[in-house]
């Protein structure tokens, strides 16, 4: 960038006019670049300072606080109890969806006797039989 400026006044200065104002003229811009790499050189040398003055932060734990232990207890037995009950949920849960199935199929007969719903179940053990059986002979199958 200096250069071009450079470059530039030099070309006015060869056509003779106003040579003496030119010619300061380049000597302030000397001068300036001279500054300015000084204060760059400034900024590099104090750069590393700036490095060294990192701080590594740590957390630790103090287990010799009561407040933090019983927190920490505290916590894990809620944690426990919570998937313990969800465990718990979860069978219900799947209790209900046969329950599901068989209302399902007193809705879509518009009632049901005794003898539909032994129907009902029949084919609910036989499907549930074939689904072992199948498991068993992919088992068996595995360990030959």
């Amino acid at each position: 960038m200096f250069e071009d400026i450079k470059q530039q006044l030099k070309r006015l200065e060869g056509k003779g006019d106003n040579t003496c104002y030119l010619t300061d003229f380049t000597v302030k811009i000397d001068q300036s670049q001279e500054l300015l790499l000084n204060k760059l050189e400034q900024i590099e040398q104090s750069k590393p300072q700036f490095a060294q003055k990192t701080v590594n932060h740590k957390i630790s734990i103090d287990i010799k606080s009561s407040w933090v232990f019983l927190t920490m207890i505290g916590l894990s037995v809620f944690l426990v109890t919570s998937l313990a009950l969800n465990y718990k949920q979860k069978q219900i849960n799947d209790h209900f969806s046969d329950n599901d199935i068989k209302y399902r199929y007193i809705k879509v007969f518009n009632g049901a006797d005794s003898i539909r719903i032994y129907q009902l179940e029949r084919a609910r053990l036989k499907e549930a039989e074939a689904e072992r059986l199948k498991q068993e002979a992919e088992e068996l199958k595995q360990g030959l």
